[in-house]
């Protein structure tokens, strides 16, 4: 795999505008001093009528009113703030504090691009490329890697060639780890330091496709868990190995230590794992969830306070046998007390007396500071490592081409109608980020990807260029739309290095 052209991750273009410039548009402003967050969609549990398009989009509009987002996902905190846009439906968020900064795997909302809400919940459960397919909504869209800044209010995207998943920072020098899946059982690990540097350091066979990926409380290693399976990864070589333990989190309180949730009968136990002696350290109580009832008690998802005393897990506890064999398995976050191993729901399973709206959760993380305790391996564990893996034949960036076209397609033809029903008052900057990144993602894969959007691409650039020189559009408008010019004639070029990615997000008003 090629390095990318990653000039535009540098924090402080994303944090500092340029001279009578302006963000495009505001993606994270004001966010919540939180103790917590985690990843919320909701699912819509009904059969027969109640699947009917126009009924659950109905429920998507109403969600919308109600929570300011309706079936996509998104990120909340521990009082249910929202904190990515609207316009984003995001997997996975991390937000330090302290510099502002702000890293997420994220995608188009439908909404964003003048779509139904409902479509969005067939996009994750498969309704658009079956019932719903005559409603041409997105299908399984990837997920990109969005870098922004609270101190702005910027949040662009930064890197669309695969099916991003989980992302971490780390908040010392400003380096993202980001694991991404390749489809089947393949996924790989990817680091951006804080220069913008990007750097592939190995593929990872064996994934489900939801792993989530940490740094450790040092920086060195990276923790890459999938629930049943995990591995650990080194930054600085790349080396790799299967981890001794699974559905684990780094803990917080003692050097190159995890806490697993070791799910028995009856349900998890935590327990904490050395990773210098390879062996068990220390045990807590068994976890009980009020509301468990009669269904599986496993708990998967652990995240560990930043003192130690709680966890997060993931459960499907308070809802009937019966309820999960009609609507099948989903996962709620529960907050647990450590030292009696009782927790509870952190919010109510539904968000209607119909039982039709269920949360669904995933990824829990726990906001505040952590020690810098080392991370080093012992003898034992340090002998199985093994050299980092480079390439992989399905890890070809081409394999998400029909994703990247069809998203980077909706954005550019949606802001063309905006243009095209209102000249002066429609604004171009609203998805340029998107389309500009997206059309160089498909000039990088060439052929059948590139050529059919180039020649659309030409067309709407060569439409607009008298407009864009002779001022009649507004100023945020006109520079929306010279960078597109600009970018179509790079890419049609073949030189996509000059495009200017640190200017793309700022316009004059």
């Amino acid at each position: 795999m090629t390095e990318m052209t990653t000039r535009h991750l540098l924090w402080d273009s994303l944090t500092t505008a340029p001279e009578g410039r302006h963000p495009g548009r505001l993606g994270v402003t004001d966010l919540p001093a939180a103790e917590f967050t985690v990843s919320e969609n909701i699912k819509h549990s009904s059969s027969g009528a109640g699947k009917d398009f126009d009924r659950v989009n109905a429920l998507g509009h109403a969600l919308q009113n109600h929570q300011g987002s309706g079936f996509e996902r998104t990120v909340r905190s521990d009082t249910g703030q929202r904190l990515n846009p609207a316009w984003l439906t995001t997997r996975s968020l991390v937000h330090d504090p302290v510099s502002g900064r702000i890293a997420a795997a994220a995608h188009l909302s439908h909404s964003a691009v003048g779509r139904p809400p409902a479509l969005d919940l067939g996009a994750m459960d498969g309704r658009n490329i079956s019932s719903w397919r005559e409603h041409n909504g997105m299908v399984y869209p990837a997920g990109n890697l969005y870098c922004g800044s609270d101190r702005s209010g910027v949040l662009v995207p930064a890197l669309m060639h695969a099916d991003i998943i989980s992302v971490d920072l780390w908040p010392a020098t400003g380096s993202m780890a980001f694991f991404e899946s390749w489809g089947g059982s393949l996924g790989s690990v990817t680091l951006i330091d804080g220069s913008g540097s990007y750097r592939l350091l190995t593929f990872v066979d064996g994934v489900s496709g939801g792993e989530e990926i940490r740094f450790s409380p040092d920086g060195g290693w990276l923790f890459l868990d999938g629930g049943s399976k995990a591995w650990l990864v080194e930054v600085v070589t790349g080396r790799w190995m299967q981890a001794p333990v699974q559905n684990a989190a780094w803990w917080p309180l003692r050097p190159a230590t995890l806490i697993s949730v070791s799910n028995e009968d009856g349900g998890g136990v935590p327990r904490l794992y050395d990773l210098s002696s390879a062996e068990y350290v220390g045990e807590f109580p068994q976890l009980h969830i009020d509301g468990q009832g009669e269904v599986d008690l496993a708990c998967w998802g652990a995240a560990v306070s930043p003192g130690g005393e709680e966890l997060l897990v993931g459960t499907r506890a308070g809802i009937t046998a019966a309820y999960q064999g009609e609507h099948g398995s989903r996962t709620r976050a529960a907050r647990v007390t450590l030292a009696t191993g009782r927790g509870q729901l952190i919010w109510p399973i539904f968000l209607d007396d119909q039982g039709e709206l269920e949360r669904e959760h995933h990824e829990f993380r726990w906001l505040g500071p952590v020690p810098q305790l080392p991370v080093t391996l012992g003898a034992q564990l340090a002998a199985r490592l093994q050299e980092p893996i480079g390439q992989a034949p399905e890890g070809d960036p081409a394999r998400y081409g029909d994703e990247a076209k069809q998203s980077t397609g909706m954005a550019l033809d949606y802001t063309v109608q905006q243009l095209q029903n209102d000249l002066l008052a429609s604004d171009g900057s609203y998805l340029m980020p998107e389309i500009v990144r997206g059309l160089a993602t498909l000039q990088s894969y060439g052929g059948e990807h590139w050529d059919t959007m180039s020649e659309w691409a030409t067309r709407v650039a060569v439409a607009l260029e008298p407009h864009v020189t002779s001022g009649s559009l507004s100023a945020r408008n006109e520079d929306a739309w010279r960078a597109f010019c600009t970018a179509v004639r790079a890419l049609n070029a073949g030189s996509p290095g000059l495009i200017d990615w640190a200017a793309l997000p700022w316009v004059r008003d």
